[in-house]
């Protein structure tokens, strides 16, 4: 248009708009319903996702996986894994596709078995290699079961590293990375990376000793508490789901009292006042309390991705559990080790 002298601006607005995606709603599922395995139905499936969002739950942070577009979405995640598997773009729609935990592995699971695309299959793989790194992790498995679930994700491992190490990561994929990112232009050996370093401070490793500064002024070090279980909770203020478990915190402290039982806070906030008022005026929190900042680079090195993250330490300091939940498995598994010690 400028190199014919046109107004570009004025030959724009007078353009149809084009329509929006819930303009094309209706069509979509109507090309879904008659053959969910064509090509243009892959496409359909991309609008609705876009069209069709599951709701969540702002105050509870919780997704409502009882809801039509929680249904909408299961079915929807079923159909690519089944006709679309090996179509190039569909690690670009997984962006938009909200599935539960349990509809996620399944999912993965199908496309590790069927997909014959190099980065679907890469992807796939690194998912369920993540999947074994985090079960060996969690509270109330077996050294057996452990030692199985170590052995899968090595092995995984360097599956990817023979044969998908320069494989991009999917920003659908939910990998996690050191700096907490899900996505960019990071190979999936990057992924394989950051597990390698997580073992280093994972079950059956000793974490090294630290200083840190107490709440209300002091240092204290980790193995000032050698002797006793260590239940670590890294939180901040505007961490809901932290703030949430705190009272089961709090009940099980006060059923523990007179163990050799001990919480350490590490709070990431950076006004000391703050976190104090919250403690003396909202939530009670009689433990120990470290306040090392938003700065620090404590996370990163124990690999902290996500909070609230609770690494449960017996009494020679080494980790037993690691888990984002203090649910009843790692309650469990405090008892026992507090049973040994007598």
């Amino acid at each position: 248009l400028k190199a014919t002298g046109e107004n570009v601006r004025e030959a724009w607005a007078a353009l149809e708009p084009a329509p929006e995606f819930d303009d094309l709603d209706a069509d979509a599922l109507r090309v879904v319903t008659e053959d969910p395995a064509d090509e243009v139905a892959f496409h359909a499936i991309r609008v609705l996702l876009h069209t069709r969002p599951v709701p969540f739950d702002e105050h509870d942070l919780q997704i409502p996986w009882d809801s039509p577009q929680a249904a909408l979405h299961e079915l929807l995640g079923r159909l690519l894994a089944r006709h679309h598997q090996s179509r190039a773009a569909l690690l670009q729609v997984l962006g938009n596709l909200t599935i539960d935990q349990q509809a996620v592995d399944a999912f993965w699971e199908t496309l590790l078995q069927t997909s014959t695309d190099r980065e679907v299959r890469g992807n796939a793989t690194a998912r369920y290699m993540e999947k074994a790194f985090n079960d060996l992790q969690a509270p109330g498995v077996t050294d057996t079961q452990r030692e199985a679930l170590r052995a899968r994700a090595l092995e995984l491992a360097r599956i990817i590293r023979r044969d998908y190490a320069d494989v991009p990561i999917a920003p659908g994929a939910g990998l996690s990375l050191p700096d907490g990112r899900r996505s960019g232009q990071l190979p999936l050996l990057a992924v394989v990376e950051h597990h390698e370093h997580v073992l280093s401070y994972s079950v059956g490793a000793v974490l090294p000793d630290v200083d840190a500064p107490l709440l209300r002024g002091g240092a204290d070090t980790l193995g000032a508490h050698r002797g006793e279980v260590v239940l670590i909770d890294f939180w901040f203020l505007a961490c809901k789901p932290c703030r949430r478990g705190q009272p089961d915190l709090l009940r099980f402290k006060q059923e523990m009292a007179g163990r050799p039982f001990e919480i350490i806070g590490i709070s990431i906030d950076a006004d000391a006042a703050a976190v104090i008022d919250y403690i003396e005026k909202k939530q009670p929190m009689p433990w120990t309390h470290w306040l090392i900042g938003p700065a620090s680079p404590l996370p990163r090195e124990w690999s902290v991705a996500g909070y609230p993250t609770y690494i449960l330490l017996d009494a020679s300091g080494m980790v037993r559990a690691r888990s984002h939940h203090f649910d009843e498995a790692m309650r469990d598994d405090i008892r026992r080790l507090l049973r040994a010690m007598k």
